[in-house]
């Protein structure tokens, strides 16, 4: 307890003692009121009620402060029990709050755990049958894409075959049109424009890949250079020549080396001319055309 609180505490029981320091203290006390009382009123006549009105404000808070320490004074021993009490009580109702969580808790726990096991295995189960219905559908799609690749690469593939065979087609038209055109040029006596007509079929020829029609070529070109004396035509036979050797034709290799054999001759290589003649003879069938040309050309030379 600080000072002031003993002094007026000692105060308080001055003023309710029966003895006459009790007596003498309370007629004090009677007229220091009257005297404040008057001097209360002394101020409001004089327009100092604001003054008054502090004056009575702190009065009154020290009668309060009186009789909260009077009442403390009288009943603190009951407040410290009624504060134990409640103490008491809030800490019993704290463990038991705790108890009953704890219990809860456990029982939650209890149950849950199944429940968790349970959820967990459905969950599972969920996971294997979505993996494996996404596997099959992957597989499933992966085969149709596939599928659908293979069918796409097929038409891919059939388209451009048709458009090649359409062009090879349309070249191979052309060509022999061309060679058509130079035989009769050539038989009209034209040579310069046969060997132009030839010279296109033979590239239309080498473009689609023809190799026996280009060798063929090569052999009518040769013939209308020949004729204009041009000093191609000998390597234009040889090369007809070697090609149908490759491909195996040797009847037409043959036809083609009796006509490099009678070029031979016309440019009056007798020895290269019969050596030609000797081996288109052992190609060309005896029952041949072309083997009576060269066998009647080999007697005569």
């Amino acid at each position: 307890m600080t000072d002031i609180e003993k002094t007026i505490v000692g105060l308080w029981d001055l003023l309710r003692a029966d003895s006459p320091e009790g007596v003498q203290a309370r007629r004090r006390a009677a007229a220091t009121s009257a005297m404040a009382v008057a001097v209360l009123a002394m101020f409001v006549a004089v327009g100092l009620a604001a003054v008054v009105t502090v004056i009575v404000a702190m009065v009154a808070a020290a009668g309060c402060l009186l009789a909260a320490v009077a009442l403390l004074r009288r009943h603190g021993g009951r407040l410290r029990d009624v504060s134990a009490r409640l103490r008491t009580r809030a800490s019993t109702s704290a463990r038991r709050a705790a108890r009953v969580a704890a219990e809860w808790s456990h029982s939650a726990a209890t149950r849950s755990v199944p429940i968790a096991r349970r959820a967990t295995w459905e969950t599972s189960e969920r996971i294997r049958s979505a993996q494996a219905h996404a596997s099959s559908a992957g597989r499933s799609f992966l085969s149709a894409t596939a599928k659908s690749a293979a069918e796409a690469r097929g038409a891919a593939t059939s388209a451009r075959d048709r458009a090649r065979a359409s062009v090879v087609v349309d070249q191979r038209r052309r060509a022999v049109r061309a060679n058509t055109l130079g035989v009769q040029l050539r038989r009209e006596g034209d040579f310069a424009a046969a060997g132009e007509h030839h010279q296109l079929a033979l590239e239309l020829f080498r473009a689609i890949g023809d190799r026996r029609a280009e060798a063929l070529t090569l052999n009518t070109l040769a013939l209308s250079l020949e004729r204009t004396g041009d000093p191609r035509a000998i390597e234009l036979f040889e090369e007809a020549a070697t090609i149908l050797g490759e491909l195996g034709d040797e009847e037409s290799e043959g036809q083609v080396i009796a006509n490099l054999a009678l070029a031979f001759r016309r440019r009056g290589q007798e020895q290269e001319s019969d050596e030609a003649l000797e081996t288109a003879l052992t190609k060309l069938e005896p029952e041949s055309n072309a083997y009576r040309k060269a066998e009647r050309l080999r007697r005569a030379s």
